[in-house]
This record gives structure tokens, C-alpha cells and sequence, in this order.
């Protein structure tokens, strides 16, 4: 059998899924999908990581199996067993032996023995049920798993409530029942079906940790933080959003918040309010309801103002359909204009807005996200630059676009035709229409037609790209 981290290549090379795709599917960064691939890693720490990349690299059941038997977890499939064929014993012959003479025994004697073995019986079953009870009054709590088709909103535990058997009044609440009840709440408040909040039953000290859970537990969203002089340090941590495989080529490069960082008061009702809202329109976000969380976000802004609230208003403004673009640049420059420690997405996403509306800021906002490591910095760079008519400077980064990420060949391939280097984007917009056919149904039936079209003018010698679809580009 291949080593996992062949394996994980091959799959990932024959289907054109890039680092950073893959990376977003688990929640994790493309550092730790570079580590699997060359071995720096032996494997995943969890079964349920290696079956969401067999399922998001199309694997057959019989691939799935030997990948989860290369990364040392058990199949899906259970292995058949044939049963050993039956050995023919020859029956030794039979024995003769002499019946003893029958011993005489008292009535009373037989009675003794018996009364021993009912009593001991009795015993052993009173022992057990002390034993069972005891267990179901001492045992820990497991911890909370999605069901399917649930949304799961993890608590990590902030503080230790103190055991009572009396019902528990607001004031006497500690933290994180304090939270969990303001999010309640809200589920109630907003109708919510199928959304659960669980307490995770042991302490998460950081947003790594968080990871870890979100992803063991199948959550959609955790919420840690640290306790300090009545405020609580939170940071929600939501999965990543579902494949936006299907999402149009300038839509795919927003990103969205992963980690939102918030500091709450816990004795004033308005920030707890707040920060319940802000996580309601996480899972309105991620069930594709935008105007639900938008109208959550507008009031949590009424309760509180922080800097996580405007960077969720100002994505879901962004990608809302249709996308609300001088709102969304509006809440953007509020987070950088507020904080010295501004998140990488604020910069990427008002730049990508700003490349949309074909405004020239967007260069600065790029440039500013690169520098600060922000996820497909360089394929937007790549795509601005192309749109820009600026080829020979998009090429600068569209190689490192290409290797983090297969659709940045499409816009390589415009390029090179706009250097006249037809063969070379050929190549490229070939190698971009198989990646395309290995996609959801909507994004091939969007694009199949027009780039077979480009393949031909291509090698025809001529640019299909004109002004006119530039522009088309920049705005569809």
C-alpha cells in the first residue's frame, strides 16, 4: 500500500485541488496540507479529517478505504472475513467406562448448597445496580457531536459552574451559561430550527484548540475566550464556509472571518446581546440567509460597537446576492481605521469591492494584504492585474497564484494573451477546463461554453479578450 502522503498527492494532482482549497474545507492551514503531502506529517490526528478530504476529492468507496487504511484508521467498507473451511475430526473410539455406585443424599443436604448460590446471586446483582448507579451519577458528561443536518454551536468552558440541585437564577450563572443562555435566546428569537449550543466540558485555551474541537465535534462555530476582571475575552471561531466552488471567479477570492475576536462585559446585557447576535449571523451566514444576518448584525451595532461586528457586516454585505459593495467597503475601512492590529481580510475583501467598481485603491488594499499573509492575496493581485491590462506585472503573481490554487489559470491565460504568448495561455486555459470539469454542475454550465471558445481563438492566434469582456469580467 502507497504512503498516505503519496496517496494525498496523487488524489489532490488528479482532481486540481489546490493547498488552499482543501486547507479551507477542513479549517485549517495550508501549511498543514504542505505537511501531509511531503511526509513532514505522517497523517491526520482524526478520522473524520481524512473521510471530509476523500469526500471533497471525489474518491470512489474502495479509494476512500485504502486512503483511511494508508492514514491507519479503519475502512468505511468492513473487511469481509471468509470463514475457515471445516477439518474433518475422526471421532476416537468410544470408551467404556463403569457408571459409579449412586451416593445417597439427604434431602436437607441438597437444600444447603442451593440456598449459598441464590443468596450469592442476589448479592452480585445488588452490587452490580450500586455499581451502575453510581456511574450514572459520577461519570463525566461526553462531549456534544453534531447530528446530521444540525448546526452545533460549541461553548468552551470560561469557568467551572458550581454544582446546585435548586433551579439557577440569571444573577448566580456563571460565564459560560451566561452565554449560552443569551445564544438560546436568540435561536429562539430568530426561529432557528435544527441549531444546537452544547458546553464543551474542558477548557480551550486558544484558537489551535479550537480548531481541534470545532473539527472533532463536527460544530459549525466555537466560542473560547478568557475570563478577566469581569470581561470576557471571546474569539468565535467558525468553520469554513461550504465550497463556493460554484461562486464566480472575483466572488471566490472573499474571504470570510474566521476568527473574530470580541471583548464583552458580562454585567452589561447589551455586549452579551451583542455578542449572541454576531454568532446568529454566523449560522445564517453559513445556511446561505443573508438577510437574516444582516438584520441580526444591525442590531448587535445598536447594542455594542466592536470591530468583529463590522467585519461580519461588511462580508455579509459583500456577498450577499446581490452584493451591497459601498456598504460592505463602508464597514471595511471602519475595522481599519479603528485598530492598529487590522485582520488580513479587511484589506483583501474591501479590495477585492474596490477591483470590482474598477477603483484604484484596490492596489494599496492587495498590496496591504499580501504583505500580511492573507489567503489568495496573490491570486487576487494576479486577476486585478490581468483586469488592469497590466499583464507582464500580473505575471509576477499569478506563479505563485498557480501552485496555491488551479483556477488562477484562467487568469494567467489572459495574461499571456495579452502578450501575445498564445501558447502558453492555451496551455493554461486548457489545464483550467480540466479543473473545470471536475466542478459543480452550475460553474460548468456558466463557463464550459465561453472558455472552449477562448481555446479556439487561442490557437488561432488571437486574443479572445477584448476590452468589452474585460469588463464583463470585472463585474459578473
Amino acid at each position: 500500500m502507497q504512503p498516505y502522503s503519496e496517496m494525498l498527492r496523487a488524489f489532490m494532482e488528479r482532481t486540481g485541488i489546490s493547498d488552499a482549497e482543501l486547507a479551507r474545507t477542513l479549517g485549517v492551514s495550508r501549511q498543514t496540507i504542505f505537511r501531509w503531502k511531503e511526509g513532514l506529517v505522517e497523517k491526520p490526528r482524526y478520522r473524520d479529517d481524512v473521510i471530509k478530504i476523500a469526500t471533497r476529492l471525489r474518491l470512489t468507496p474502495g479509494e476512500r478505504d485504502e486512503f483511511l487504511l494508508s492514514a491507519g484508521f479503519a475502512p468505511e467498507t468492513p473487511i469481509a472475513i471468509e470463514p475457515l473451511a471445516p477439518v474433518a475430526i475422526e471421532s476416537p473410539a468410544p470408551v467404556a467406562i463403569e457408571s459409579p455406585t449412586p451416593i445417597a443424599i439427604e434431602p436437607r443436604a441438597r437444600l444447603f448448597p442451593r440456598a449459598i448460590w441464590i443468596g450469592a446471586i442476589f448479592l452480585i446483582g445488588a452490587l452490580g445496580a450500586s455499581i451502575f448507579a453510581i456511574s450514572q451519577t459520577t461519570a463525566p458528561p461526553s462531549h456534544a457531536i453534531a447530528a446530521p443536518g444540525e448546526t452545533l454551536i460549541l461553548i468552551g468552558a470560561f469557568d467551572q459552574p458550581q454544582p446546585t440541585a435548586e433551579p439557577r437564577q440569571p444573577q448566580t450563572l456563571s460565564a459560560t451559561e451566561r452565554v449560552q443562555a443569551a445564544l438560546e435566546r436568540e435561536i429562539v428569537a430568530a426561529r432557528l430550527e435544527r441549531v444546537r449550543v452544547a458546553i464543551w466540558r474542558e477548557p480551550i485555551r486558544d484558537a489551535d484548540a479550537g480548531q481541534a474541537a470545532l473539527r472533532r465535534a463536527n460544530a459549525r462555530i466555537v466560542i473560547v475566550g478568557a475570563l478577566k476582571a469581569g470581561d470576557l475575552r471571546a474569539i468565535i471561531i467558525a468553520a469554513p464556509p461550504a465550497s463556493r466552488a460554484d461562486d464566480r471567479a472575483l466572488d471566490a477570492l472573499v474571504a470570510a472571518p474566521v476568527n473574530l475576536k470580541m471583548n464583552v462585559a458580562l454585567n452589561a446585557p447589551e455586549e452579551l446581546h451583542a455578542l449572541a447576535l454576531l454568532v446568529i449571523s454566523q449560522a445564517n451566514v453559513d445556511r446561505g440567509d443573508f438577510d437574516f444576518a444582516r438584520a441580526a448584525l444591525t442590531l448587535a451595532l445598536t447594542r455594542a460597537e466592536a470591530d468583529a461586528l463590522n467585519l461580519q457586516t461588511g462580508y455579509v454585505h459583500q456577498i450577499g446576492k446581490p452584493p451591497d459593495l459601498p456598504n460592505a467597503i463602508e464597514f471595511y475601512t471602519r475595522v481599519i481605521r479603528a485598530t492598529q492590529d487590522v485582520p488580513p481580510e479587511a484589506y483583501l475583501n474591501r479590495g477585492v469591492a474596490y477591483l470590482r467598481q474598477n477603483d484604484p485603491r484596490w492596489r494599496a488594499d492587495l498590496d496591504r494584504a499580501r504583505a500580511l499573509n492573507a489567503n489568495d492575496a496573490s491570486l487576487a493581485l494576479c486577476w486585478a492585474h490581468a483586469l488592469d491590462k497590466q499583464p507582464a506585472v500580473a505575471l509576477l503573481d499569478c506563479g505563485a497564484a498557480v501552485r496555491a490554487n488551479p483556477r488562477a489559470r484562467e487568469a494567467r491565460a489572459i495574461a499571456y494573451a495579452q502578450l501575445g504568448n498564445f501558447t502558453d495561455a492555451a496551455n493554461d486555459l486548457e489545464k483550467f477546463n480540466a479543473w473545470l470539469a471536475q466542478q459543480p454542475e452550475v460553474l460548468r454550465a456558466r463557463y464550459g461554453t465561453s472558455r472552449a471558445e477562448w481555446m479556439q481563438m487561442l490557437k488561432a492566434g488571437q486574443n479572445p479578450i477584448d476590452d468589452a469582456g474585460l469588463e464583463k469580467l470585472r463585474r459578473e
